[in-house]
């Protein structure tokens, strides 16, 4: 875990520009998603909660620059060396969106992100570590309707890393996410100039749900 903290500090510092961006944007979520991870000929079905916080620098109405932390909880369905276990830990990740088209009512945009994820636990003897990289680039539209925004976009994704059990079942395992792709479909209410509440609604690699609440600064 110091090797993960050492990464958030180093990301920290290399994103600390968008706290001198034009505008500051943070937002506060909650996410569930539901994935089929491929270890070795196995699926396992794996369920993740995640509570984070994005810091969202807007450099200009075209470009955005984001830093995105907070905990992270992970259960399975198949996998011996989890069973029974709530595994937790931490995530981080940076993100870049450009926004080719705004309009009076529509805007388009497109983003590369990259995250780092980290999760542990133990039970009876049994401890299991699960580290996984996820990189992708995604394409969205965002529909004004007033107070209410609608969102719809796609992601095209990769994501690998490891399960390193030990105890009663000790090995390194290669884990990976085959189904590379998911689309969404959001709503984001405006209560005033500068704050706003949505929520979104994800299929295809990732299955889930998003609430977030966001401010303006």
């Amino acid at each position: 875990m110091g090797s993960f903290r050492r990464l958030v500090l180093l990301l920290l510092l290399a994103f600390g520009q968008p706290l001198h961006a034009e505008q500051l944007r943070l937002a506060l979520y909650g996410q569930r998603d539901e994935i089929s991870l491929r270890s070795d000929s196995a699926e396992i079905d794996t369920r993740v909660s995640l509570l984070g916080l994005t810091i969202n620098g807007i450099y200009t109405p075209h470009l955005e620059a984001s830093l995105d932390l907070g905990r992270s909880w992970l259960t399975q369905s198949g996998s011996p060396a989890t069973q029974g276990m709530e595994l937790s830990g931490q995530f981080v990740g940076v993100a870049v969106r450009v926004w080719p088209l705004r309009g009076s009512h529509l805007d388009a945009w497109v983003q590369g992100d990259y995250g780092v994820y980290s999760f542990s636990g133990s039970s009876s003897g049994q401890k299991t570590d699960i580290d996984w990289y996820d990189g992708g680039l995604s394409a969205g539209l965002v529909a004004h309707l007033g107070m209410v925004d609608l969102h719809a976009g796609a992601r095209h994704g990769s994501l690998s890393g490891d399960e390193i059990a030990s105890g009663a079942m000790s090995y390194t395992r290669s884990i990976r996410l085959e189904d590379k792709n998911s689309v969404w479909v959001g709503m984001e209410l405006h209560v005033d100039q500068s704050g706003s509440i949505g929520v979104w609604f994800e299929n295809g690699s990732h299955r889930g749900v998003s609430l977030r609440f966001a401010h303006r600064y």
